[in-house]
């Protein structure tokens, strides 16, 4: 009986721990303190550290994001901006940085 429930709580664990991995949190309300930051990830791909530290396009930015998204090979357009997101070196983006969402999000 031990060794069904040990089974069963591994596999719990797995389907939380892979949710987590799977689920991809979006821009926040508010731009945060600490910017998003460009890193590499398993797949050598290079993605934001914290997608939750982008606030809201401003409106009058919203066409420089959508036009950065699709260069960039996304179809969605920008859902997320912050004024002081960091490149792969840790250096601030001349204007800001956009947050272009998955195609398959």
């Amino acid at each position: 009986m031990k060794i069904n429930q040990l089974i069963v709580v591994s596999a719990l664990v797995s389907v939380f721990v892979s949710g987590c991995v799977i689920f991809v949190p979006g821009p926040g309300s508010t731009e945060a303190a600490t910017p998003p930051r460009m890193v590499t990830n398993a797949e050598k791909r290079n993605i934001w550290d914290t997608p939750s530290a982008f606030g809201p396009v401003p409106a009058n930015l919203q066409s420089k994001g959508d036009s950065m998204c699709k260069s960039a090979g996304f179809k969605k357009s920008a859902t997320g901006y912050h004024s002081h997101a960091k490149d792969i070196n840790g250096n601030e983006f001349a204007g800001g940085g956009f947050y272009c969402p998955r195609d398959d999000s």
